[in-house]
């Protein structure tokens, strides 16, 4: 069993502490994430550090970029730089630079540091001479016994110099253990703490002097942060001897692991925040997904099936359940949570009801399309979000002609956008999924001929366009009659000549039954069209009037009213597009094939 060092709830202090060179990524925010649920767990601070003294790789806008992520998903921290505030502060390390000179002199003054004069020139000799001999890499501790007035002397009077730990000497193959909450017992070699630099020849600290430095000022009971750090710890345990300070607790979070097992870094796989903000995946879905890389919620529930609230999965949260083992991130299964947050919003306005089949055949559709946002506020931030996709997607469409109106994702009633999420979200990932299936209920004709102007504009655009050159490609292999569409002879020419050969091959035997369709919508009234049943039912007839097999239509159907090979169920599609333009679109494919 793992011990776990917890005292009094209001002694619980923990820090992110990040360092300003670019966006907030995967693994800072699962970092944040679970130092932000242990405080929240056990009643503590979440503090938001910035660790900003190596200059040279310091990214302007980083800090606000940093904050914007973490407000975004729901980490506010309690104490921070600026606005946030705080009785530790300030949150800054170059606003903290006396600090580490007085920690650095106390060091000095009680023989636990030493000043070393040795430049750059003699240090990278050094270290070829012992890359030649097969020896790591180790500084020699050249001025390590030099007298200390002397060296004191030295550096007032100007001569350049750092100052380094003068690490504990011992024999022996390894250090005692040090324990850490995730990992227990970790042993580390004899040489693991060496004299390394804690106050560069500038004045300013490294990573080292300054993080312990700040965490015992800022009364920091646990830090959590990743094994890249795990070999820091003997180095900031002596540091903590050194200066006569209680260490915190640690606890090194497991690596995490792109899919070929190698170290997610941000040259490769890890994706910044704001680049899953950009593809459309909610907070609440990143977050989940995110907390379960190295942790296993215990039992089953919301936090283990990823729906959680922040709160549920602080109430779940126990470092002795975080994983030793490394994490891989697995993209699809984020995919995957974000649809079960999608699907959660639309239910949360339905009564919960499931969705349709997804078949795309069958009658009117499972999904209720009648969604209030009256006490379902999940369903309107679903909406909310969704909308900046949408009007990109809608612009789009504008800007390739004036045949067809596109509104803004604004200008679409509350009630017809919620019927239009309700109907497709079974099938989206992350909401930049929405809007292709979305947008071509959404269009209408600038002038008259609005069926025509559907076919002649939307329907030759790119994605349609590749829906069809599917559709073909599978009548052609089922009637064995042509090779796989993409290439060969029967498809020479340009991309207006090919979509006009694969609009032939599918719709020219699908004419009668078309056209007995039409007849057959015309005789149902409006009111029973939206409703689904007696449109689908007229579809099956005019199939059975004409001979065809109703399963050779519905496809070729769905696409001539939408430009999809997928979607909502039939059903639902005619009921969101209503009779008139279902009308309108059907008539226009077969005036098309009749030419």
């Amino acid at each position: 069993m793992r011990r776990l060092h917890v005292t009094a709830a209001s002694s619980v202090r923990v820090r992110y502490a990040p360092s300003p060179t670019g966006a907030l990524h995967l693994g800072g925010l699962r970092t944040a994430l679970f130092n932000y649920l242990f405080a929240r767990r056990h009643g503590g601070a979440f503090l938001l550090r910035i660790e900003d003294t190596d200059r040279a790789r310091a990214v302007p806008g980083s800090v606000e970029a940093i904050l914007g992520a973490l407000r975004w998903c729901g980490l506010t921290p309690d104490e921070g730089p600026d606005a946030l505030g705080g009785g530790a502060g300030p949150y800054v390390q170059s606003e903290r630079l006396p600090l580490y000179a007085a920690a650095a002199a106390q060091l000095l003054a009680s023989g636990a540091a030493y000043r070393c004069f040795c430049g750059p020139q003699r240090l990278a000799a050094l270290r070829e001479a012992q890359a030649a001999a097969g020896l790591p890499s180790a500084y020699d501790r050249a001025c390590a016994e030099a007298d200390p007035a002397t060296a004191a002397r030295r550096a007032a009077a100007g001569e350049p110099n750092v100052v380094r730990l003068s690490a504990p000497r011992g024999g022996g193959g390894s250090s005692a253990p040090l324990f850490d909450l995730v990992l227990g017992e970790v042993a580390f070699p004899a040489g693991a703490v060496e004299d390394a630099v804690l106050l560069k020849s500038d004045g300013w600290p490294t990573y080292h002097l300054a993080s312990v430095v700040d965490d015992h000022a800022m009364r920091v009971s646990h830090v959590i942060r990743g094994q890249e750090w795990l070999p820091s710890l003997p180095k900031h345990a002596a540091l903590y001897a050194a200066l006569g300070w209680t260490p915190p607790a640690f606890a090194h979070l497991p690596l995490l692991l792109n899919g070929d097992r190698s170290k997610l870094s941000k040259r490769k796989g890890d994706a910044s925040v704001e680049d899953f903000v950009g593809k459309g995946f909610l907070p609440g879905a990143l977050l989940n997904f995110v907390a379960q890389l190295g942790w296993t919620p215990p039992g089953g529930g919301s936090s283990r099936e990823g729906l959680a609230s922040l709160a549920e999965l602080a109430a779940d949260f126990d470092l002795r359940d975080v994983h030793r083992s490394n994490a891989v991130v697995d993209g699809a299964r984020l995919t995957w949570v974000n649809n079960r947050h999608v699907r959660a919003a639309v239910a949360s306005a339905s009564g919960g009801g499931g969705g349709s089949d997804g078949s795309g055949g069958g009658g009117g559709g499972g999904v209720s399309l009648e969604l209030d946002d009256e006490g379902a506020p999940l369903l309107a931030a679903l909406r909310a979000a969704t909308a900046p996709f949408l009007d990109v997607a809608l612009a789009r469409v504008g800007a390739a002609g004036a045949a067809l109106a596109a509104p803004t994702a604004g200008a679409v009633p509350a009630r017809r956008l919620n019927a239009l999420l309700a109907a497709q979200h079974e099938r989206v990932g992350p909401l930049r999924d929405f809007p292709p299936l979305v947008v071509p209920f959404l269009l209408r004709a600038a002038g008259e001929g609005h069926g025509a102007a559907f076919l002649n504009s939307y329907l030759q655009s790119a994605a349609p366009a590749e829906a069809l050159g599917r559709i073909a490609a599978a009548a052609a292999r089922k009637a064995a009659a042509a090779p796989a569409v993409g290439g060969g002879e029967s498809e020479a020419g340009g991309a207006q000549q090919q979509w006009s050969q694969r609009f032939g091959a599918v719709f020219a035997p699908l004419a009668p039954p078309l056209a007995a369709l039409l007849t057959q919508w015309a005789g149902v009234s409006e009111v029973a069209f939206s409703q689904g049943p007696s449109a689908m039912d007229a579809v099956r007839r005019a199939a059975e009037l004409s001979g065809t097999p109703v399963g050779r239509l519905l496809l070729p159907l769905r696409w001539a009213l939408t430009g999809l090979d997928a979607g909502a169920a039939l059903g639902d599609t005619l009921r969101l597009l209503g009779k008139e333009e279902a009308l309108a679109r059907v008539a226009a494919v077969v005036a098309r094939v009749e030419k």
